[in-house]
């Protein structure tokens, strides 16, 4: 079975919000109910979250064009880039 993400009383409020990197990529089942007390009231609806992977962000240091020749070893720098989904940037 999978996790449940509790949001129990939550407040008034008609929105809320989930921390990025707490859900893991692929489909997740959502259920939301509310509960009136003065008139007693419930009521719940549901739907699907689909988390996708962000794309890679590469940076290489030196340009965007190298002329080498042919069958010569080249080497390149990225270290500057990143995995959006693990970091905030090349920092951190």
């Amino acid at each position: 079975m999978g996790r449940f993400l509790s949001l129990k009383n939550v407040s008034s409020d008609s929105s809320f919000e989930i921390k990025p990197r707490v859900l893991r990529y692929g489909t997740h089942f959502v259920q939301l109910t509310v509960t009136c007390l003065k008139p007693e009231v419930r009521a719940f609806d549901y739907g699907f979250i689909k988390i996708l992977p962000s794309p890679l962000r590469a940076n290489i240091i030196g340009g965007s064009y190298r002329k080498v020749a042919f069958e010569a070893n080249i080497a390149f720098n990225a270290s500057l880039s990143w995995d959006p989904d693990v970091t905030n940037g090349p920092s951190g």
